[in-house]
């Protein structure tokens, strides 16, 4: 009884530590004139959507799209954000491959004054 715990607990162990997490889990989210990159994100799934929730916004309109790091043909158009500081679902225009990590990148008006802070999800 003692062994078959052990082999039952050493299994379970090392699937543990082989298997890698895949997850499409909420960045942070902070770009400007000048800095207009968010950090990188996994997505784990297909869905046609990606999700923004500022938290502050500054400027005339702040224009975002999510793009895939390893294949840039996933790539949304630029939609503009809503300023109503709830999360949206943006929509990529096609359909999209999870596995890759993502990144977003936008724009803004006016010129330099723009600032986009929250969080997104590829």
């Amino acid at each position: 009884m003692k062994k078959k715990f052990l082999g039952i607990a050493a299994l379970c162990f090392l699937m543990g530590v082989t298997m890698l997490p895949v997850h499409a889990g909420n960045s942070y989210l902070d770009i400007k004139h000048n800095d207009i990159y968010s950090l990188k994100e996994n997505k784990d799934d297909g869905e046609d959507n990606f999700y923004v929730h500022p938290s502050t916004y500054s400027g005339t309109y702040v224009r975002v799209r999510s793009r895939c790091l390893a294949n840039g043909a996933y790539a949304s158009g630029y939609q503009q954000v809503y300023k109503d500081y709830s999360s949206h679902a943006y929509y990529y225009g096609r359909d999209v491959v999870g596995g890759y990590l993502y990144q977003l990148d936008g724009y803004g008006a006016p010129g330099n004054t723009w600032h986009l802070v929250g969080t997104w999800c590829p």
